[in-house]
């Protein structure tokens, strides 16, 4: 029953008629739907399809963009389409013997319909065709090219305040800048950044980068190459060392992109990742052990305790967004693209980052990160040791913007598994940042 229950909820929003799903769902069911402009609760069979009748009218034709099953649930990504308008949605669904128990709709941002217009450039007139791809998590707009000499590149259209994450903090087309300034010039050193132009344009900028799909396909997955992706890694924050790097993020707004105020900004916008912070940290406050949820909520309201002890440390410039999506191994040095959340900071932080991404869905994978990215970078950078608190400075760091991935995962999650090893994730991690929490 799985397999057509994504087909089925698509045809009944996009016949605007949900009553075809009744015994699809628990007499029991429950519905939250976190949308532009608020948030609708909803108990009961009756009450769960109603409220998702209210999202049915919308024009158009409605899709399966993606799905994907699991043991216990199901995630669908659903995208209506009509007259110059595509409206998408993630659906979230918990199963018991095949029927809904819980179903949860965030909003997505759907690819643009009408590329913007590029300045004019060199480069720019070699192109043949171009088109745009989905937004990423930051909501960018961002295209593929294909120039005349058969050449693939990709362009991502910077502008102060042009998306959700830019907005959060404070970047003016800080990849660009970075690149102009001959900072990623010296990054190039040890990493391929992949960027080739950097186009100013009435608005921003027009960051141009190669195609690294080859590279990005074979990640970092074994404990060797690991240890050489995290020596390059390494190589830069050496390289760095004591540099000022004027273009380079804020951290006091870094400590705050990922949090209520920024979900708060964001309520009438139709991204998914501000919705999710809302939510995953009103869902952090359950899951959470009490003292480090309300530790964490401190910090969230005033992170200036945090900030100031961080200050403290050693620091050098960090790419900041160290993930799976971001990095892979080329036939030289190691890839590392997007440099949006570039920021100068105790390596610390950079170790804790790659381990909540590259290995957060369990205690062991997360053990292993931290301890190899700790071993590889606090080398790096020359002069004394780490302080003792260094290492739970930068994951308390860490967990004040990621903890709403946490809670989101701990209780949003359609596969019960995952949430079982969010809540495991989360155990280790609170149980590592008490000693900062009692610092401050």
């Amino acid at each position: 029953m799985t397999e057509t229950l994504g087909r089925d909820l698509a045809r009944a929003l996009g016949s605007d008629d949900v009553e075809r799903l009744r015994d699809r769902y628990d007499p029991g069911a429950s519905f939250e739907a976190h949308l532009p402009g608020g948030s609708i609760v909803a108990e009961g069979r009756d009450g769960a399809l109603a409220a998702l009748g209210g999202q049915a009218g919308v024009p158009g034709r409605v899709r399966i963009v993606a799905q994907r099953a699991s043991r216990g649930g199901l995630v669908l990504r659903l995208e209506a389409t009509g007259d110059r308008i595509a409206l998408r949605r993630r659906h979230l669904l918990h199963l018991r013997r095949g029927r809904v128990v819980h179903h949860v709709v965030y909003p997505e941002r759907a690819r643009v319909t009408e590329l913007p217009r590029l300045p004019e450039d060199p480069l720019v007139r070699r192109i043949r065709s171009r088109r745009a791809l989905d937004p990423g998590i930051s909501g960018s707009t961002v295209e593929r090219w294909r120039l005349r000499d058969g050449r693939v590149l990709f362009a991502k259209h910077l502008r102060p305040g042009g998306s959700w994450l830019t907005r959060a903090t404070g970047d003016r087309g800080r990849e660009a800048e970075l690149f102009v300034s001959g900072h990623l010039a010296q990054v190039a050193e040890a990493l391929d950044h992949a960027v080739v132009a950097a186009i100013p344009g009435p608005d921003g900028w027009l960051l141009v980068t190669e195609d690294r799909t080859e590279a990005l396909a074979r990640p970092p997955a074994t404990p060797a190459a690991r240890r050489r992706f995290l020596a390059a890694v390494a190589a830069v924050h050496g390289r760095f060392s004591g540099q000022a790097v004027p273009a380079a993020g804020c951290l006091a707004d870094r400590l705050l992109a990922f949090s209520p105020r920024t979900a708060a900004r964001e309520l009438a916008g139709s991204d998914l990742a501000p919705k999710v912070i809302g939510r995953g940290w009103e869902l952090f406050a359950d899951v959470a052990p009490p003292e480090v949820a309300e530790g964490v909520s401190v910090l969230l309201g005033g992170p200036e305790p945090l900030l100031a002890a961080l200050e403290r440390l050693p620091a050098t410039f960090l790419h900041g967004d160290l993930r799976p999506a971001n990095v892979g191994l080329g036939p030289g040095r190691p890839v590392v693209l997007d440099w949006g959340l570039a920021v100068v900071g105790p390596p610390a932080f950079e170790a804790a980052w790659w381990a909540f991404n590259s290995g957060w869905r369990s205690p062991q994978g997360l053990d292993r990160r931290f301890t190899e990215a700790v071993a590889a970078l606090r080398r790096a950078v020359p002069g004394p040791p780490w302080p003792r608190r260094a290492i739970p400075l930068g994951l308390l760091a860490t967990l004040v913007q990621v903890g709403c991935w946490f809670g989101f995962e701990a209780v949003q999650a359609p596969d019960p598994a995952g949430r079982r090893r969010a809540r495991e994730g989360l155990a280790w991690w609170a149980e590592r940042v008490r000693p900062a929490l009692d610092d401050l």
